[in-house]
């Protein structure tokens, strides 16, 4: 029962990556059919990253959970139709959505990264309180890194993908929240596990 199970999360997970590749590609090509190419330039960007998790797991042997890559994909989706339909220029907020988001997929990738590091290494230790810290920093620092090259794509290309400077700011600002979220979740689930045990613990009796 328990392969059927596995099975059939691993069928649907694959359907779902095919369905996200489709409609980035779609909305890649009709991009650059209008000439939008910054646009078209991130669609097809991103529909090239979402075969980087097959590629990783393959070549390092690191299992990369399906819904860490849903989560990806759906973030790479989000962001390109925002280019598509406009979104991101009629003030509804797009793009932080967006960046919350994106950065939350940064932070739970983040806390994977250093458990496998840990996992490979033995003389390395991450205490489960300043992970969560870890993690955000991870995420702001990621948010820079990111924030260079949409500058120096704008810069190089000669279009426009990053915007003001207090879009910039915004934009890290919302980097912060949607890491700062799956930091606290963590943070706060290891509280509550150190409690339940601490309450375990005590309630055992002594000989």
């Amino acid at each position: 029962m328990k392969f059927d199970d596995q099975r059939w999360r691993d069928e649907m997970g694959e359907v779902l990556t095919w369905a996200f590749r489709v409609i980035l590609l779609i909305m890649s090509v009709f991009l650059l059919l209008q000439k939008d190419y910054g646009w078209a330039i991130n669609g097809f960007a991103f529909l090239f990253a979402t075969f980087l998790p097959n590629v990783i797991a393959r070549n390092l042997r690191i299992s990369i959970p399906i819904w860490l890559q849903i989560w990806l994909f759906t973030a790479f989706s989000l962001h390109v139709l925002g280019g598509f339909a406009d979104f991101y220029y009629i003030g509804i907020g797009y793009d932080h959505l967006t960046h919350a988001l994106s950065a939350s997929f940064i932070a739970a990738l983040g806390y994977l990264l250093f458990r496998s590091i840990e996992g490979y290494s033995k003389s390395i230790y991450f205490p489960e309180k300043f992970l969560s810290i870890l993690v955000l920093f991870f995420v702001m620092a990621s948010g820079m890194v990111w924030e260079i090259i949409e500058f120096s794509v704008s810069l190089s290309l000669d279009i426009t993908i990053q915007g003001s400077q207090e879009d910039t700011v915004v934009d890290i600002l919302f980097n912060l929240v949607g890491g700062g979220i799956v930091a606290l979740i963590h943070f706060t689930h290891m509280a509550w596990s150190d409690g339940e045990r601490k309450s375990g613990d005590l309630a055992q009796p002594r000989l």
